[in-house]
């Protein structure tokens, strides 16, 4: 697994195993070895792991791949994003104590290119309790982590094909989110979250585009949620934003009538996604954009036509 060293340059790892499949594990055969050891895996002390994997005992490592999802056929431990056909191998490319604790993590990896697509990589990310190996995160891409000062865990890093500032994610205290964008552990966008929807604030593109394809000449399908509401170049007057559900949230505008008076409140239904998506009218998905990856002259924010505008400066807190 030499492909995956540079991933781990200088960096201390957070015991994440992350599979971006989402399919189960597959399951091949375990003989009756394997069983007894996986069963003396549950028993293992996490306090006594040596930092290095090469000195793993079979006990050790068989309780860190199983958490992650992996169970043995012959030598190798596997897992698939969807049947046997796409099965891959996984090994265990770090462990070390990253907070304080004087219990190890453990990073393990493993893909292909059926599950993982171009990196070809899936990674989780562990740590260890009194009551074994617990799972952080789960997902895809080249992981490279960065430890940040009063934060327990590292930033993971996820590299990929194509970009020069990638996404990272921070622990928040009881799990990962979106922290923002970074090269090499630079920041060069940190995710400040919107008190309207948990939400990074900045732009958002209508999903078929990327970020990178928006201009000014699509106006429609891009837009920029501020700190308490979500604002578009043909946005009306700001009524409220509050919370209708579970993840389900409705902003209130009105929009002058044909006669020019004020006209009637006009509701707007979004849906959060995930960490850095929403669904607008229960049919747009739209997807945080990083600032360094929307072209200026999408940035209809910093347009001379709207900073006298009192809805830019209401959504940018000014």
């Amino acid at each position: 697994m030499d492909r995956w060293k540079h991933v781990w340059l200088g960096a201390a790892a957070a015991g994440v195993i992350l599979s971006a499949c989402g399919g189960s594990a597959a399951t091949p055969s375990v003989d009756a070895a394997a069983a007894n050891m996986a069963a003396s895996a549950q028993a293992a002390a996490p306090a006594a792991v040596p930092a290095d994997p090469a000195r793993l005992s079979a006990t050790e490592r068989a309780a860190i791949m199983q958490a992650a999802g992996y169970r043995l056929s012959g030598t190798e431990w596997r897992q698939s994003c969807d049947g046997p056909a796409q099965a891959y191998a996984g090994e265990i490319t770090r462990l070390a104590d990253m907070n304080g604790d004087g219990r190890p993590e453990a990073v393990v990896e493993g893909g292909n290119s059926d599950c993982f697509g171009a990196t070809g990589s899936g990674f989780a990310f562990l740590t260890s309790t009194p009551a074994g190996w617990r799972e952080l995160y789960r997902g895809s891409g080249l992981p490279d982590l960065h430890p940040r000062p009063g934060i327990a865990f590292p930033d993971i890093e996820i590299g990929g094909p194509g970009a020069s500032c990638f996404r990272f994610l921070r622990w928040n205290g009881s799990g990962y989110v979106t922290g923002g964008t970074s090269e090499g552990g630079r920041i060069c966008d940190l995710r400040v979250t919107s008190a309207a929807m948990p939400l990074p604030v900045g732009y958002y593109v209508q999903e078929p585009l990327s970020c990178g394809e928006l201009t000014a000449g699509n106006p429609a399908m891009i837009g920029y949620l501020g700190r308490d509401r979500f604002v578009q170049v043909t946005s009306g007057t700001f009524v409220s934003f509050r919370k209708t559900g579970p993840d389900r949230y409705s902003q209130t505008e009105r929009f002058p009538s044909e006669e020019g008076g004020p006209g009637a409140p006009q509701a707007t239904a979004f849906t959060v996604n995930s960490d850095s998506s929403f669904r607008l009218y229960d049919r747009e998905d739209w997807t945080y954009c990083p600032l360094d990856q929307v072209p200026r002259a999408a940035r209809f924010l910093d347009s001379p036509d709207y900073r006298t505008d009192p809805r830019i400066r209401a959504v940018r807190g000014r």
